[in-house]
C-alpha cells in the first residue's frame, strides 16, 4: 500500500491505496485533519462555552459552529454532522 500526506485545510490528510496494475483502486484508506483534531476541538469548545454561558441558547449554538468551523471550514457541509444541542441544567 502506497501512503501520502497532503496539507490541506485544518490539517493534513493521509491517504493510502493499493492499486492494480492498470491503476484501479483496490483499497484506500484515508485519515481527514479532523479525526486528528477532534480531542482538541472538543476540549477546546468545553472551554470556550463556559465564558460564553449568558449567551441565549441560538447565539451560543452559532459561536459553537462558529468555533468548530474555525477547526476545519468544510466540516458541516462534508459530513452534515454539526446539529448542536444544549442542555442547560
Amino acid at each position: 500500500m502506497a501512503c501520502a500526506a497532503h496539507t490541506v485545510t485544518g490539517g493534513r490528510r493521509c491517504a493510502g491505496t493499493t492499486a492494480s496494475a492498470d491503476g484501479t483502486v483496490l483499497a484506500a484508506r484515508i485519515v481527514p485533519p479532523t479525526s486528528q483534531n477532534q480531542a482538541a476541538i472538543e476540549d477546546d469548545l468545553r472551554q470556550f462555552v463556559q465564558v460564553r454561558l449568558d449567551l441565549n441558547d441560538h447565539r451560543l449554538t452559532q459561536e459553537c459552529e462558529q468555533a468548530i468551523r474555525n477547526y476545519d471550514p468544510c466540516i458541516s457541509c462534508a459530513t452534515h454532522f454539526l446539529d448542536l444541542t444544549m442542555e442547560r441544567v
